[in-house]
């Protein structure tokens, strides 16, 4: 709407395999079709070649491409209710706005806010005070890109899909009678496919850190007890990487 394009013309351009002087190739026109339905933001997407003249000598087809931009925004809201075997139930929700295409570029922007509450079904064990001390609560935000977004490299040689991603996160967890943990996090993903069975995400680098904000005097005669737990419970910040490659064999194979 307006005088501005709702799309930049180069997200359009990056993802249409045919140029200009190039032998018509079906399956440019399959993988175009793929492209341009994987950036994310199109309901319809529908591509024709037109001769450019009606004369006899015409070798030439003009590309049309038909595109009809989906919903900008949308929101995911879920509710569940979870029981553990330690004698813990309660509700959860989950609250996310998505905004489609939201710098022009196919970019998604998501939001998500969460939480839950457990309370504990055997009161005889426990102080009746404790009854509604079990909660998580956190949020997430994170920007997928539908293209390599790396220095110095060329979008426009990756006939292939890909989708850059990052996060962040922050999580607040208390359990009843035990600890309060404060967890931080921040991701960057590369996600790529060339084929229908290959699929491959490198996460150069992953970043969590995770801090008891306190402790009771059971739970630390536990740590005590288990350097294990004491282990995998305390203070830290730890960055990483990640690679994972998923194979899927092909409808005529076994």
């Amino acid at each position: 709407s307006g005088s501005k394009a709702p799309v930049k013309l180069g997200t359009v351009l990056r993802n249409v395999l045919q140029r200009q002087g190039k032998l018509y190739s079906y399956d440019d026109q399959q993988k175009t079709q793929q492209l341009l339905g994987d950036l994310g933001i199109f309901s319809q997407v529908s591509i024709s070649y037109v001769p450019r003249d009606s004369t006899s000598a015409c070798d030439t087809l003009d590309l049309w491409v038909n595109a009809v931009l989906d919903k900008r925004y949308s929101t995911d809201f879920e509710i569940n209710v979870m029981e553990r075997n330690s004698e813990r139930i309660g509700p959860g929700l989950s609250f996310a706005l998505k905004k489609k295409n939201a710098f022009k570029r196919a970019e998604l922007l998501s939001f998500k806010i969460f939480g839950s509450y457990e309370w504990k079904t055997n009161l005889e064990k426990h102080q009746s005070g404790a009854l509604f001390n079990s909660y998580e609560a956190g949020t997430k935000l994170s920007l997928d890109i539908p293209r390599f977004a790396f220095p110095g490299m060329n979008p426009r040689k990756l006939r292939f899909p890909a989708t850059t991603s990052i996060s962040f996160s922050t999580d607040w967890l208390n359990r009843s009678g035990y600890y309060n943990l404060f967890s931080l996090g921040a991701d960057l993903t590369y996600t790529w496919r060339k084929n229908h069975t290959s699929r491959h995400e490198l996460i150069p680098l992953s970043i969590s850190f995770d801090r008891l904000i306190h402790t009771t005097t059971e739970f630390d005669s536990i740590m005590q007890a288990n350097p294990s737990l004491a282990l995998s419970l305390q203070n830290r910040f730890v960055p990483s990487i990640q690679y994972t490659y998923t194979y899927t064999s092909p409808a005529s194979k076994r």
